[in-house]
């Protein structure tokens, strides 16, 4: 993270500082919802 603020630094011509961040693992925050086809199926046709 040091070198890429120094990096970023150097090509912008302006101190910048990280306040903060965050990690996200991969996948992290990515909720499937479970749906059973079927029954969207019939409800869009509205058969039940």
């Amino acid at each position: 993270v040091e070198e890429l603020v120094k990096q970023s630094v150097a090509q912008l011509g302006e101190n910048i500082q990280v306040r903060r961040f965050v990690r996200f693992v991969l996948g992290e925050g990515i909720e499937k919802e479970e749906t059973n086809f079927a029954d969207e199926v019939a409800a869009q046709t509205g058969k039940k």
